[in-house]
């Protein structure tokens, strides 16, 4: 899948596009997976990770990464010197993962099955987290053509986030799209591509690519692969209706991006 990625004003749409890849060398030399390395914190009253309530940056952990959590980062740094984080001005992160895993399998089955004019399109969800209500959940996007889609935000580069619907609303922290069949002579990769690299790094949120190039799912699983903002690959992180917690996972890139690349 190929992505592109432009900057937009209130007036314009960002758009990242999809590259269908025809030259597997190119994927196939593509950085490995890696693990990131979670800045770990004294024990915090057993509690996981902490997220500011302002732009959702990462800003510690107790070490049993069982829950997330949103907090006022100049709370959190006065709680944290005398190691007492209170409950007060705290919610834990819930994930709508029903509606996630319900539009995960979604883009694979549209993604797959031509349209009424016989057309493959690539159908593509972003991965959300409303600050208001602490919670991750999915919305879907516009689909775009066989070889490409266009996902709409808006930058606020001064808070160092991206809103999906409009500025001040969700929050943008994940991309997952299709990869539909190639035209005949040419092959979708089972993989990220190095524009999917490039998108991701402009977006600053990890992207995910769905393989639906093998026809009709019908509600099988289908592999995800993944690209994070550093430019790792990770093939294979999950699959469509087997549970993998692709919310959780977004969370846990996005909330530790470098915000000077915002």
């Amino acid at each position: 899948m190929r992505e592109q990625a432009r900057q937009l004003t209130n007036r314009d749409i960002v758009t990242n596009t999809r590259a269908l890849v025809t030259d597997r060398s190119a994927v196939l030399s593509a950085p490995t997976s890696r693990r990131r390395n979670n800045r770990n914190q004294p024990n915090l009253n057993g509690r996981g990770d902490y997220y500011s309530s302002f732009n959702g940056i990462f800003l510690g952990n107790d070490g049993t990464e069982t829950e997330m959590r949103l907090i006022d980062a100049g709370e959190f740094n006065e709680l944290y010197s005398n190691g007492n984080i209170s409950e007060l001005h705290q919610r834990v992160i819930t994930i709508n993962n029903t509606q996630i895993q319900a539009d995960l399998q979604a883009v694979a089955d549209r993604s797959s099955t031509p349209n009424a004019n016989g057309e493959y399109q690539e159908h593509q969800i972003y991965l959300t987290l409303d600050m208001r209500t602490a919670t991750i959940s999915s919305v879907f996007g516009e689909p775009g053509v066989r070889d490409r889609t266009y996902m709409e935000y808006h930058p606020a580069p001064t808070i160092g986030v991206n809103f999906v619907d409009r500025p001040g609303g969700l929050v943008l922290i994940g991309q997952v799209h299709g990869h539909p069949p190639a035209p005949q002579g040419e092959v979708t990769l089972r993989t990220m591509s190095t524009y999917d690299v490039e998108s991701s790094f402009s977006a600053n949120i990890p992207v995910y690519g769905i393989d639906a190039m093998d026809g009709p799912t019908r509600g099988r699983p289908a592999n995800i692969h993944r690209v994070t903002p550093d430019g790792t690959i990770t093939r294979r992180v999950g699959r469509t209706s087997s549970g993998f917690d692709i919310g959780r996972d977004a969370m846990l890139i996005w909330g530790r991006r470098d915000l000077t690349k915002q």
